[in-house]
């Protein structure tokens, strides 16, 4: 599910992962960082509060799988959410095409006018 980021199963994959960090059921480690892993691949940023919650507990043997799924979802949140783009270098950040009178017709995305690349 993660690899074809099945974002509709997020609320369920994270109600198990919950649960099996809660219960703590045999091998429940592996179980949770393969969900904690399709979670990360999925990139849907509802995963991040429980996420984050996980991160913050010490010693349940997930924390390097947990940072690297916060580290892999936050970056595709963050062009997402309006205004977000006031801590970011305005180089980096993309805007729309103008109409295509490019040499290129399947230019959609270039970079502001005021980048200095």
């Amino acid at each position: 599910m993660g690899a074809a980021r099945e974002t509709a199963a997020v609320p369920a994959l994270m109600h198990v992962l919950e649960q099996t960090v809660n219960t703590q059921p045999p091998d429940w480690c592996d179980t949770a960082e393969a969900l904690v892993v399709a979670l990360g691949k999925m990139g849907d940023r509802r995963a991040l509060p429980l996420l984050h919650r996980l991160s913050n507990v010490r010693g349940i043997g997930l924390l390097t799988v947990v940072n690297e799924a916060i580290n892999r979802i936050e970056p595709e949140t963050r062009l997402l959410r309006p205004g977000s783009g006031d801590d970011l270098p305005r180089e980096i950040l993309l805007r729309p095409a103008d109409a295509c009178t490019e040499s290129d017709p399947t230019l959609l995305l270039r970079p502001s006018p005021d980048s200095h690349s």
